[in-house]
């Protein structure tokens, strides 16, 4: 017999060993299976094993269940067997309880001793190590390198996390009650254990594929938080979001990178190198990590209810994308259902119905087509149900129809009249299709693998020259609609409820224009997506069946509203609700009128979008919860919609320039948001991230292009204070009242002789004129000075702040200072 080793140093295993083992799987009901080269017995991992699922190979001296995905060498199962040797197990993970972690405590000087590489024999899908989560959860890493969270059912081990939601980070039961410690957050568990090693505390979210949690933003709030981003692509993607998400959250966040080590090197691999006072040392020289500026915004799943919001989390882990890819479209399908039966009144004049038109842009790969699947789950479930109903109509009027025909003319009366299939949904974007099926629902959706179709579908039998384009523009103000064709009767729709969701690349995102490539408006309608979507990791995680059931018995509550008595039913915003609708409307209007172009147009339409968005999330809320739907849309739910609403318009910035668009969506408007704020604080200075967190919804790069165009015409001006690791930017205007800014310090005056506004070209950077615009507009929120801030002396025509002489001397005062 030929034995494999099972040893780190090749030592071959004592046939007297393997003949022992043989016989104890034969005493555990073995039988042979694969042609005498294994033995099916009892597995001694989830015992009992009713029905043996483990399998023994004594050639290769290798084991497994099939049941737990347990398994391992020789050694291992010597011992779960209780068969003594006098081999040392250290290098062969045995697959009971794992060994104590090590007790966290103060940093120990020196380099830590390495632990062993644990090894199997040759083989596949061998467990080498196990992770504990608690509560009947873990993580199996096997060989080859690959990772499995499983749950335990029945005393047994199953793949996937059932309760993604409400997994905890790797080690967080270990955060002490110290809110001052440091935390470390690493890519993987093994790094964790390494440097809890060292007597440090350490978390790990798992995976670069496993979403983050808010929960865990929550459990590393208030903290000092250190992140060790492994060197690829991948982890530095991570560390990225990691901090995005903490931002604001935890005390302080830094960014540990291993650039300096081989492609894929983690923190493990660099201790394998140096001594834990190189990366105490390494740690210190860290700064605080800033947004970066390109970072999408978090997704506000909060604002729908908890078994929605579930599914939306779990549905997007199982697929490793984000949650709006899924989000998104499914409030589209929501407003579909929910059709003409409701409408948002804001005022007499101002109703609006539930359709919204959403595009998500994303590259090839990035899985958009399985996200719109799981959105439409609800909609799945409603057409289901309705095809069921007419197979069993149809099959009824067939037989009465049958006897009509039969029957004699005098006799049989009208004929029967043949059923219509109810269509929550259709991929037919031809105007004559949608009319025909609006002809026998509340509202439909057309849902689209590729949008580029449905444009490309608009008058494709009238050789371009139909008005698909111009029905669909009033499909989507609710205006009613006559489609007339010469061998049928005309159809006359009131209040067509059509929403439009689906998916584009990024490089295919301008044939949405006109052929011409005009504004109709069509484009401004579209709410876009554009989410840091690549390829996506294989993941364990799947979407429990009692979640699908929440979705469809959601959506299933919806379609119980009555249909409408010739006019939607109005539902109304509760009085508090109105003072908040008030405010953002005449904030969006203002932001508005600076703009100009596609911006304009997209910024015009916010309004109606918000509504819309409070009308769908009404809803969901009040099927979710049993509610009436018809009580009065709360001041929650519309600021949950405006949070939505000013998410999706960050996304504009990222869309504009694939449009060709010259103009911006937010700049134009945001200085005079910053001075809002400003003017809020009374004279006192605000910091940079009290600016960023109020403005919201505006990247970093963004708030310092309109910052440093503002300080230098001289609107506002800029102090550091203290830090301890790098001084804090802090801001307030400048006033026309001198008492409150008689402390300006000159050196942070940037401004020369030849910088004074009205004299200097704009700055070189993108959308310079929308800054330009938007000061222009601040400007005229701020009266004019006519003394100089620093000297008190007058100011000449063009001068804003300070007059030349001090604007030439905080200037040199700079230069000899740097």
């Amino acid at each position: 017999m030929t034995v494999m080793p099972d040893g780190p140093r090749g030592t071959p295993i004592d046939p007297a060993l393997i003949a022992d083992l043989t016989h104890a799987c034969e005493d555990r009901e073995g039988r042979p299976i694969s042609g005498g080269r294994e033995l099916r017995f009892r597995c001694p991992v989830h015992a009992p094993d009713a029905q043996p699922s483990a399998r023994w190979n004594p050639e290769r001296a290798v084991w497994r269940c099939d049941a737990c995905e347990a398994g391992g060498g020789a050694i291992a199962l010597a011992d779960l067997l209780g068969i003594r040797t006098s081999r040392s197990a250290r290098w062969d993970w045995p697959t009971g309880p794992p060994p104590a972690r090590p007790p966290i405590g103060p940093v120990r000087p020196g380099r830590p001793t390495p632990t062993p590489e644990l090894t199997r024999p040759t083989g596949t899908d061998h467990i080498v190590a196990v992770y504990p989560y608690g509560d009947g959860r873990r993580v199996v890493r096997l060989n080859p390198k690959s990772f499995r969270p499983q749950h335990l059912v029945d005393g047994q081990w199953r793949n996937g996390r059932p309760d993604a939601a409400s997994w905890p980070l790797y080690r967080q039961d270990e955060l002490p009650a110290d809110l001052t410690a440091t935390v470390h957050v690493t890519e993987g568990e093994k790094d964790a254990d390494t440097l809890v090693g060292l007597g440090w505390c350490a978390v790990s979210p798992g995976s670069s594929a496993t979403p983050w949690q808010d929960s865990w933003t929550e459990a590393l709030a208030s903290r000092p938080v250190v992140i060790h981003a492994d060197n690829d692509s991948p982890g530095r993607k991570r560390a990225d979001t990691i901090a995005g998400r903490l931002h604001g959250r935890a005390t302080s966040v830094r960014i540990a990178d291993y650039d300096d080590l081989p492609p894929g090197g983690d923190v493990s691999d660099f201790l394998a190198a140096n001594d834990a006072e190189a990366l105490k040392a390494r740690i210190d020289a860290l700064t605080v990590a800033q947004p970066a500026a390109s970072t999408v915004p978090h997704f506000p799943v909060d604002v729908f209810p908890p078994g929605v919001r579930e599914f939306i989390e779990r549905a997007s882990a199982s697929l490793s994308v984000p949650p709006e890819m899924i989000a998104a479209p499914l409030l589209s399908m929501t407003g579909a259902v929910i059709g003409n039966r409701l409408r948002l009144s804001l005022k007499g004049g101002f109703e609006v119905l539930p359709t919204l038109w959403v595009a998500v842009v994303a590259p090839p790969g990035s899985a958009k087509t399985p996200a719109l699947g799981f959105a439409r789950t609800g909609l799945e479930s409603l057409q289901r149900r309705a095809h069921e109903r007419f197979q069993m109509e149809h099959a009824d009027w067939e037989s009465r129809h049958a006897t009509w025909k039969s029957s004699k003319s005098d006799d049989r009366g009208d004929e029967p009249r043949k059923p219509e299939m109810r269509h929550y949904w259709t991929a037919n974007a031809t105007t004559e299709a949608l009319a025909d099926r609006l002809t026998h629902a509340h509202g439909i959706a057309l849902v689209a693998d590729e949008l580029t179709g449905w444009i490309r579908s608009m008058d494709q039998y009238r050789g371009g020259k139909g008005a698909d384009r111009q029905t669909f523009l009033s499909l989507w103000s609710g205006s009613n609609i006559k489609i007339d064709r010469q061998s049928r009767p005309p159809t006359l729709i009131n209040f067509p409820a059509v929403s439009v969701c689906g998916g584009i690349q990024d490089d295919m995102i301008a044939t949405l224009h006109d052929e011409r490539e005009r504004r109709d408006g069509l484009i401004e309608r579209i709410m876009f997506v554009r989410p840091e979507a690549e390829p996506a990791f294989w993941t364990e995680d799947e979407v429990p069946a009692y979640l699908t059931a929440e979705i469809e018995r959601v959506f299933g509550e919806i379609d119980r509203i009555p249909p409408m008595d010739k006019v939607p039913v109005s539902i109304h915003l509760a009085a508090d609700a109105r003072t908040v609708w008030s405010a953002w409307y005449n904030s969006n209007t203002e932001a508005t009128r600076s703009l100009s172009g596609l911006a304009q147009g997209f910024s015009s339409k916010w309004p109606v979008h918000t509504a819309r968005l409070a009308l769908v999330l009404h809803i969901l809320w009040a099927a979710s919860e049993g509610t009436d739907h018809r009580l009065l849309l709360t001041r929650d739910r519309l600021e949950d919609a405006i949070e939505l609403s000013e998410w999706f318009r960050a996304h504009l910035d990222r869309v504009l320039p694939l449009l060709k668009a010259t103009g911006s969506s937010q700049p134009r408007g945001l200085a005079t948001r910053i001075v809002r704020h400003l003017r809020r604080a009374e004279g006192a200075w605000v910091t940079r991230s009290t600016l960023y967190n109020a403005l919201r919804n505006v990247s970093g790069e963004q708030l310092s292009q309109v910052l440093t165009t503002m300080e230098r015409d001289g609107l506002i001006e800029q102090s550091a204070g203290a830090a301890v690791t790098k001084p804090v930017q802090r801001w307030r205007l400048v006033s026309t009242d001198d008492p409150y800014y008689s402390d300006y310090p000159k050196e942070q005056d940037d401004l020369g002789p030849d910088q004074r506004p009205g004299t200097v070209d704009e700055p070189d950077y993108p959308n310079s004129t929308n800054v330009s615009q938007s000061v222009d507009a601040a400007r005229r929120v701020i009266p004019h000075r006519t003394e100089c801030v620093t000297c008190g002396g007058p100011l000449e025509p063009g001068q804003r702040a300070r007059c030349a002489s001090c604007v030439a001397a905080a200037h040199r005062d700079r230069e000899v200072s740097q």
